[in-house]
């Protein structure tokens, strides 16, 4: 990372998990611990200065206690993009230069997808491509921080980005890029495999 970049990490874990069913799906059993503890884990040795995990649940926030990271628990949570713009907002303030965006129900992100994006920090924005299409991590340099404030809905930054001419993309394999929508018997069995049982 650059001796100039001061990259600040947002996670999104506000979500009101509608397609998943009853309980908070970030706190549900995957591979012998809650969902988002998987992203917690990754940011271990990860090079950046400080971030936020924006919740509406604070033991989803607890799970992020031994990072550096700090609780967001806004007022609108209602909408991804209200989400995702809560967070810009407060890494903002506080001097990051880059925005590193993790969803909360991603948990099979790899530490070494995290530093590889990390390791491309520069004026263009970074993001993950499954082969079909992008989606996060991303990292977002602070000069667009202002252009996502402009995001309704549940609308992501992923479009925005999208027509940057300098955009990078980093590869993400498709166990990776697996997000938990809905109830793991969903999933084909490689997935659903690290669900506990009392999940199923």
């Amino acid at each position: 990372m650059s001796g100039a970049a001061k990259v600040a990490v947002i996670v999104l874990a506000a979500g009101k998990s509608r397609r998943y069913g009853a309980g908070n799906k970030l706190l549900s059993r995957y591979q012998g611990k809650p969902l988002s503890a998987h992203v917690a884990a990754c940011l271990q040795g990860i090079p950046y200065s400080f971030g936020v995990v924006v919740a509406r649940d604070p033991m989803v926030a607890s799970l992020f206690r031994r990072t550096r990271l700090r609780p967001l628990f806004p007022d609108n949570t209602n909408t991804q993009s209200e989400t995702l713009k809560a967070g810009l907002r407060y890494v903002k303030k506080h001097g990051a230069s880059h925005a590193l965006l993790l969803l909360g129900d991603m948990p099979n992100v790899s530490r070494q997808h995290i530093k590889r994006m990390v390791a491309k920090v520069g004026a263009h924005p970074v993001i993950s491509h499954n082969g079909k299409s992008c989606l996060p991590p991303a990292l977002i340099p602070r000069h667009l921080f202002g252009k996502l404030q402009h995001l309704r809905g549940d609308t992501g930054a992923g479009k925005m980005l999208l027509r940057h001419p300098s955009l990078i993309r980093i590869s993400l394999d498709v166990r990776q890029a697996v997000d938990i929508d809905t109830k793991p018997k969903a999933f084909p069995a490689k997935v659903r495999s690290g669900f506990a049982l009392d999940n199923a």
